[in-house]
């Protein structure tokens, strides 16, 4: 082999050897990225991405669109409410008050488990806040997407001790932006969709403060005021009960029988499935009192919202 042949050769091998290298770097930096999005978003992707994804599934029935168009309306969905549920997880955990509250109440999230410093994962909400606001304004939405960016702001940079009224404002804009982006993905939103809308928006978004009982050591440790620190854990739970005990009959009374096309029995098997969610949520609230109990009562309550997110792509 000549000398010639020997250089070209070792030099190949170099670069394969280089790009190999780059390659794996690559890889792991995207295997780091994934777990990061996965911590930051674990608690809240079930609430925040999954009812507006199902109730896009619910506009699509209603416009009775073809499989494939359902299929990139869906699609859509998903990316969108990926954003939605990101920045409101990266506005939350890049505040300084709330990565103290991390620490204590949720370490697996990325900055208490030291994948990414503050100034690391405030510049990612950055980000994510332009992409959101580029699909908004792509999809015909950015109304929608910008009053919840507002939102966002100012729930987690208003004061501590204004918890306690701030929250329960954003957290009805959180459910209405989460809705009507949904409906408006499909289709302009008339009569039916504002109902669906209003009603939803209405019955599911007070009870979210029952949340704050699985928190109230991180957040008496910040200085954040909520209505379980300041009126105790009673007349939460109480309440909590109250509203997962009405809710099928409420939904049944207000949407179900009014907005349906479908049988009795259809309708009265949504309201039974409805039923056994949530009063499960309620009695495990009331009876069962500890943090790990409250999580689980709170996520199956949950599960009730999602249900009725896409119990109008039966009905409607």
């Amino acid at each position: 082999m000549s000398i010639g042949n020997r250089v070209l050769g070792t030099t190949q091998y170099a670069e394969e050897a280089d790009f190999r290298s780059d390659l794996r770097k690559f890889l792991i930096g995207i295997r780091r990225e994934l777990e990061l999005i996965s911590r930051l978003m674990l608690v809240n992707q079930f609430a925040g991405t999954w009812p507006g994804v199902l109730f896009v599934c619910t506009a699509c029935q209603y416009c009775k669109l073809s499989g494939v168009e359902t299929i990139e309306k869906i699609a859509i969905g998903v990316v969108v409410f990926f954003f939605y549920d990101f920045i409101f997880d990266a506005g939350n955990q890049t505040e300084r008050r709330a990565t103290e509250e991390d620490a204590i109440n949720k370490p697996h999230r990325p900055i208490p488990a030291g994948l990414v410093t503050r100034q690391r994962l405030r510049q990612r909400f950055w980000i994510g806040m332009a992409i959101y606001t580029t699909l908004g304004a792509l999809l015909g939405v950015l109304p929608w997407i910008l009053l919840w960016q507002a939102t966002v702001l100012w729930l987690y940079y208003s004061r501590p001790r204004d918890y306690i009224w701030v929250k329960p404002i954003a957290m009805f804009s959180a459910t209405f932006c989460q809705l009507v982006t949904a409906w408006q993905l499909v289709t302009p939103i008339d009569s039916t969709g504002w109902l669906w809308i209003a009603v939803l928006t209405t019955l599911w978004t007070p009870p979210l403060r029952f949340e704050d009982l699985r928190d109230m050591e991180g957040d008496r440790n910040i200085g954040r005021v909520t209505s379980c620190l300041r009126f105790g854990e009673w007349p939460l739970r109480i309440k909590f009960a109250v509203y997962m005990y009405s809710m099928p009959f409420a939904l049944y009374f207000l949407l179900y029988r009014t907005t349906t096309h479908a049988s009795t029995w259809v309708v009265l098997s949504c309201s039974a499935a409805m039923l056994v969610i949530t009063w499960s949520a309620g009695t495990l609230g009331l009876l069962v009192r500890n943090r790990r109990m409250d999580a689980i009562a709170y996520q199956v309550y949950m599960s009730g919202y999602i249900l009725s997110t896409i119990t109008g792509a039966i009905l409607l």
